[in-house]
């Protein structure tokens, strides 16, 4: 279970240090917001994203509050707005709810036109960009499969009990109208550091699920390790081949058909950068021409032998399966491959 916050600026100089000692993995920060009938940039957002950095929280946000009006023009003037974003980590939410005169709240296609201008402009990964919403605002204004159909996260705010500890007292009531949801704010009378009232979210993905593979919010620096070696299969013992790593916008590619294809098989992260789970998507895959190798994550040369067979079996790749080279037309037809019926 991963335990988290949310802020404004009535936190302002909250000892995020402590915050962490005391558990919470996660913050997200009221960045801007239009509830007002004005544009703005929210009081104490800078400050807030410096003390993150400061004390290394593993997973920062940045949320957007909705008011009446063109979500296009909202969603360019908070990307316009951010600060210190950090595009491989961070989360981007749009809070969507009525807020104390501001009585707006966008139905799916307003939201999806607020996320996806966000996607665009930022570049950010699908699954780290959330939609917040009161549960029972979400309900009664349905229907949202467009984008529970979409790796975009529902954070869903349902308070039961109010409890005041790191757990929920319940889980969310869908009532048949959502069909999934992510991260839950159940309660925002929660003490944390050394203030008494904090709103605070439960999920049951782990911090690098929801905000990608950061150790912490700075990006890592150190090279990745090379994939260790596996023993060479028979079919191509003499065949010298390297587990080559295409484009990230070829391997996002990938992580979704594979998704999309079978949502049991790989449900990681759509990120473009890949990793075990990525990996064994693709072993799972080649099982389909002949793949007898373990499903283990680790590139070897088998693996890369049989992405060229599936490659051109199914994906129109003509240099042939033995060339002793993965690369980017290999990729590409294994992609176009899995993307057909």
């Amino acid at each position: 279970m991963t335990f988290g916050i949310d802020v404004s600026g009535y936190q302002v100089g909250m000892d995020f240090a402590r915050a962490r000692k005391e558990g919470v993995e996660f913050c997200i920060v009221k960045a801007a917001g239009f509830n007002t009938g004005t544009l703005y940039s929210a009081d104490g957002y800078h400050d807030h994203i410096d003390a993150l950095r400061a004390v290394g929280m593993p997973g920062i946000g940045h949320y957007y509050v909705v008011g009446k009006g063109d979500p296009t023009k909202q969603a360019e003037f908070f990307v316009k707005n951010l600060y210190k974003f950090n595009v491989k980590y961070d989360v981007l939410a749009l809070d969507n709810e009525p807020l104390d005169s501001n009585a707006t709240h966008w139905d799916q296609d307003e939201c999806w036109e607020f996320l996806s201008t966000v996607q665009k402009l930022t570049g950010i990964a699908w699954d780290r960009l959330w939609l917040y919403s009161p549960a029972a605002q979400t309900r009664a204004n349905g229907p949202w499969d467009k984008i529970t159909n979409s790796p975009i996260r529902i954070w869903w705010a349902a308070y039961g009990g109010q409890p005041t500890g790191h757990t929920p007292d319940h889980e969310p009531f869908l009532d048949d109208k959502i069909d999934r949801w992510d991260i839950h704010q159940y309660s925002s009378v929660v003490p944390v550091a050394d203030r008494k009232t904090i709103d605070a979210n439960y999920s049951p993905l782990s911090v690098q699920q929801l905000f990608g593979q950061a150790a912490s919010s700075a990006p890592a620096t150190t090279p990745k390790p090379k994939p260790k070696p596996v023993v060479k299969h028979p079919e191509q013992a003499e065949a010298d081949w390297d587990f080559w790593i295409p484009s990230r916008a070829i391997q996002l590619r990938i992580q979704r058909a594979l998704h999309e294809r079978n949502p049991s098989r790989y449900d990681g992260l759509l990120d473009g950068e890949w990793g075990e789970l990525s990996i064994k998507g693709i072993q799972e895959t080649i099982r389909n021409v002949g793949y007898t190798g373990k499903i283990d994550g680790i590139p070897g040369p088998m693996t890369c032998y049989y992405v060229q067979v599936y490659a051109q079996k199914f994906g129109d790749y003509k240099k042939g399966p033995l060339d002793k080279k993965l690369g980017v037309y290999s990729w590409l037809g294994f992609a176009l491959g899995l993307e057909r019926p």
